[in-house]
């Protein structure tokens, strides 16, 4: 086994890539075996909920109580995350697999005293924009080079030097004139006609399964009448925004398309959970939930100039993971959204913390909705219990239970349907 295990072979791993070399050094000598024929079974514990696993090789399957059973095969994207066994969950090896076992508090410890990003003015990078090479004498000097990219993108972002998307000018129009106490029906019909395919998409909408009345709906200004001056605006940034899940690498463009159909998997689960919500109208959680990974976007974006990260699936899916929220809170505060849909970027993949934490309702709705959308997923074998999340604590007053996350999942699969469509 401690051939198999070096520096190198745990910088594929998220977050061991953010540690040093010599902090990986130091945990693939230190860390626990665990070693499984086929077969063979390691049943979760209160002590194992305390402890992670990393798998290393082979292919084990995951039962959790109530839930869908999950495979890991060792080398997939979903297997380079920790696994972590909760009391009563069941791993059980589908060939032989060999893991490493770390303790939760030890790897907390070293993830603090790991490279962190140095934003002092004098931090020096090679080049002149974005996409360079850090300078090797960084404070992350030890650190990979996908951590030395999330620091110079971090830095970009502070030094405001980040490429940022702007918010398309029709749902900006709308968004301005629905600010306006005295804006009425008619200006924002006036607004939305002068694009056409949004007011084709917005009529299509209006008399979809989503929206529909008792009578068909011909005309914009009908469509913002029915839709009222919110919905509109909402569904007018829902078509606009679309527009930005694009690039022009092909390579990058399925991930592209990926992040766009896991937005709308997020979003329809949203304005699902919202129905049972009093006070989040389901427009609001559907938009916040399409817009909770938008912070990937530039980082995606960023990727077409940095070979490395084109070539490497998990090179930009570490990226990914550490930048969405930074990213996208700055993405979000630059097109001036309300601080609720703004939250919701902030605590999208927040699965553990402070059950007391004051967090708007539609942040932990998205919350939730992000845990359903992985429900039956490689990436379930890395969350807590789902009683364990604040979010689902939080929400659990509105009788949103384990046992109703199937039928959530059912309807919001119906409506995503739905939101494909609409969109385009």
């Amino acid at each position: 086994m401690n051939s198999e295990l070096t520096a190198e072979s745990l910088e594929l791993f998220h977050p061991l890539y953010r540690l040093s070399r010599a902090q990986r050094v130091l945990l693939a000598s230190r860390g626990g075996r665990v070693s499984l024929e086929p077969g063979d079974t390691r049943r979760g514990s209160e002590e194992s909920g305390k402890q992670v696993l990393f798998l290393l090789m082979g292919e084990v399957e995951l039962q959790s109580p109530e839930l869908p059973r999950v495979r890991l095969t060792a080398g997939e994207h979903a297997a380079r995350n920790p696994l972590r066994l909760a009391d009563g969950d069941l791993l059980t090896a589908t060939r032989a697999a060999r893991l490493l076992l770390v303790d939760d508090l030890e790897l907390t410890q070293l993830m603090k005293q790991a490279p962190q990003p140095n934003f002092s003015k004098d931090a020096s990078v090679v080049g002149d924009g974005a996409g360079k090479e850090l300078d090797v004498t960084d404070a992350a000097d030890e650190a990979s080079q996908g951590y030395r990219i999330v620091i110079q993108i971090s830095r970009d972002l502070q030094n405001r030097c980040l490429s940022l998307p702007s918010l398309p000018l029709a749902a900006d129009r709308i968004r301005r004139a629905a600010a306006d106490p005295e804006c009425d029906v008619g200006r924002i019909a006036d607004i939305v006609q002068t694009d056409p395919a949004i007011t084709a998409k917005l009529i299509y909408a209006v008399n979809s399964p989503l929206f529909r009345g008792f009578r068909k709906i011909e005309s914009c200004r009908d469509a913002v009448v029915r839709l009222g001056v919110e919905t509109t605006r909402q569904l007018v940034a829902l078509f606009t925004v679309r527009e930005l899940f694009t690039t022009r690498h092909e390579t990058l463009r399925l991930r592209m398309e990926k992040l766009w159909q896991h937005s709308i998997e997020v979003g329809t689960l949203a304005s699902v959970i919202a129905e049972r919500v009093p006070g989040v109208s389901p427009g609001q959680a559907l938009l916040a939930g399409l817009l909770h990974d938008i912070g990937a976007i530039p980082v995606i974006q960023q990727a077409a100039d940095l070979p490395a990260a084109r070539r490497h699936d998990d090179l930009l899916e570490h990226l990914i993971t550490d930048l969405r929220e930074e990213v996208g809170v700055a993405v979000l505060r630059e097109w001036d959204f309300p601080d609720s849909v703004v939250a919701s970027v902030e605590h999208a993949e927040r699965f553990t913390g402070d059950f007391s934490e004051a967090v708007p309702l539609c942040a932990d709705i998205v919350t939730l909705a992000q845990v359903h959308a992985f429900i039956g997923t490689p990436e379930q074998a890395s969350l807590p219990p789902m009683n364990r999340i604040p979010a689902f604590q939080r929400l659990a007053r509105f009788n949103i239970t384990p046992q109703e996350s199937l039928n959530i999942i059912e309807l919001a699969r119906a409506q995503s349907a739905t939101v494909f469509e609409v969109t385009g």
